[in-house]
């Protein structure tokens, strides 16, 4: 497994954070708003995770830029492209958040 943490995508290319045998974790970009306009539509999405309001896929590309990668410059984090290697299939998202809490 390989891990790479670079924030400075502004060249315009995934940036891949993660990579397992199987799988590849990178940033999501314009590029992939027809796959998060149709992640975020899904019968699951919608019923386990919740509407986003997501109607369009140029909705979807403005999520992408206003909400995703803004978390990546302001955080360093946030929601990540799930991309089978083999395939090179899209296969979801995930995130990684901060959490702090005191122990008493």
């Amino acid at each position: 497994m390989t891990y790479t943490v670079c924030t400075d995508s502004s060249f315009g290319a995934s940036v891949v954070v993660l990579e397992t045998e199987r799988l590849s974790i990178s940033e999501l970009l314009a590029e992939h708003a027809e796959f998060l306009y149709r992640l975020m539509n899904s019968d699951g999405y919608l019923r386990y995770i919740g509407d986003r309001g997501i109607r369009t896929a140029e909705q979807a590309a403005d999520y992408i830029e206003q909400v995703i990668r803004k978390s990546y410059h302001t955080h360093g984090y946030g929601m990540w492209l799930v991309t089978e290697r083999e395939s090179q299939s899209l296969v979801g998202m995930a995130r990684s958040e901060e959490h702090t809490s005191e122990l008493q």
